[in-house]
């Protein structure tokens, strides 16, 4: 019975985007190359946010709070990689080395204005800084054989160790009215050290026998994971699982024209390096979002059956989502009504979808339309997560092209997606669509385009 009803806007200023990047490649042989490149990126983001919100509480009184925030962004990325190719037979078997260092800062500087209008008392003003800064240093080395055992049959496999620190730290401090003295937010502030090292195998056996065509591999791997909290000078994270995600893939043709398959894999999705940070990007005194220490990965079964006709398809799947990533709403630290956007992990996530695929194209016309409905089901056992009665989502996609006597072509682009309700979050009808008009010159050495 808390409610808040809010204007936002937030205009983004680009002081400086710089991309930069430098490589080059050398031929050892005829068989073999290396390559080395860098790729860099430089941003200054500069911002100007205004939010005014009412915040009413269960009597119905009334808080405004209204802000300012001129903030900056600064975002410095450095990429390295050195790749070696070989050639090892006439078939196609390849070997393929690489490594790669990627190093990410981004530096979130606040100021912010903030005008607390309370429904009884006087208003309140504050200067508020939020100072975050965040490191992310990924290493990886990848080893991957290709071996054509014979023309209808390949074998791949390979080794990849991958590493990974990500450094947060966070620091808001506030000071009111005229006042010179500053106050530290502790409720806020944030330093963490968060790693994780992960080697893997895998391999994936492709064949073809008659009019059956099948794929068959796994990967393995061990992760290990720490999370040093040095505002807490502890541990909150501190764990190690083995996993193996299997995959198989097989297809039947039935006769001329129709092809039956269906297919099964394991999936891991890990959380954005920084999501698991406990970033913090201020909103007003009642509304923030923060990232989330104990996000651990999703792993996802999928299941699916395909029935094709020449271009035409239907497609029945369904996917079991464990510890489910979503973006969450949380009470937070600041009072009764204040709240925190984070993600969280929920116990399960299913889907069930079903899709026809009708493809059509005569003389000068083509289209590609896709019709689907999903079933979207999120369960988790906590009390505080009101869980509704779940709705279907429908969903529509058209791709259309007209080509008028080669002198210009049309696009006409459309996709719709149903109001649906997955048992937590309720969504309303989305849809988009796009016209667009192109056309070649001087033999096709210009290319122009409207849309």
């Amino acid at each position: 019975t808390y409610k808040t009803q809010s204007y936002y806007q937030e205009d983004t200023k680009s002081t400086n985007v710089s991309n930069y990047r430098l490589g080059a490649a050398y031929d050892l042989s005829q068989k073999s190359s290396i390559s080395a490149q860098y790729d860099g990126l430089f941003t200054i983001f500069n911002l100007a946010v205004q939010n005014n919100g009412d915040n009413f509480i269960p009597s119905g009184e009334k808080t405004n709070i209204s802000i300012k925030n001129n903030g900056s962004t600064n975002n410095l990325n450095h990429s390295f990689n050195i790749n070696y190719n070989l050639n090892l037979d006439t078939l196609g078997s390849t070997l393929f080395a690489g490594l790669q260092y990627n190093n990410f800062f981004t530096h979130l500087y606040d100021q912010i204005q903030e005008k607390i209008s309370p429904f009884s008392g006087n208003a309140v003003n504050a200067l508020r800084v939020n100072d975050g800064k965040n490191t992310i240093d990924i290493y990886a080395a990848q080893l991957d054989i290709l071996k054509q055992l014979k023309y209808d049959y390949k074998l791949e496999f390979g080794a990849k160790y991958a590493e990974v620190t990500n450094i947060g730290k966070v620091n808001i401090k506030t000071k009111f009215d005229n006042s010179d003295i500053w106050y530290d937010y502790s409720q806020y502030a944030n330093n963490f050290i968060y790693s994780e090292k992960v080697p893997a195998v895998y391999f994936l056996l492709t064949g073809k026998v008659k009019k059956f065509d099948y794929s068959l591999g796994s990967r393995i791997e061990y992760s290990r994971i720490e999370g040093l909290s040095k505002k807490l000078n502890k541990y909150i994270i501190d764990t190690s699982y083995f996993n193996v995600f299997p995959t198989a893939r097989a297809e039947y043709k039935i006769k001329e024209d129709w092809v039956i398959g269906s297919s099964y894999s394991l999936k891991i999705n890990r959380p954005l390096y920084q999501d698991l940070d406990p970033f913090l990007w201020y909103i007003d005194s009642l509304t923030s979002i923060t990232g989330n220490s104990r996000l651990i990965p999703e792993l996802n079964h999928q299941v699916e059956g395909t029935l094709n006709y020449k271009s035409y398809g239907i497609r029945l799947g369904y996917t079991h989502t464990k510890n489910a990533i979503r973006s969450m709403i949380r009470q937070g630290n600041t009072g009764a009504n204040s709240i925190i956007f984070i993600k969280e992990n929920l116990k399960q996530f299913s889907q069930w979808n079903a899709t026809l695929d009708l493809p059509f194209e005569k003389k000068h016309f083509s289209s590609y339309n896709s019709i689907a409905i999903n079933i979207n089901r999120l369960k988790d056992p906590r009390p505080e997560l009101l869980l509704r009665r779940v709705t279907p989502q429908y969903y529509l996609y058209s791709a259309n092209q007209i080509n008028i006597k080669n002198y210009v072509t049309l696009n006409l682009n459309g996709e719709y997606y149903s109001g649906n309700n997955d048992g937590l979050v309720e969504r309303k009808p989305l849809y988009y669509f796009s016209l667009g008009a192109s056309k070649y010159f001087f033999s096709k050495k210009l290319f122009c385009q409207l849309l």
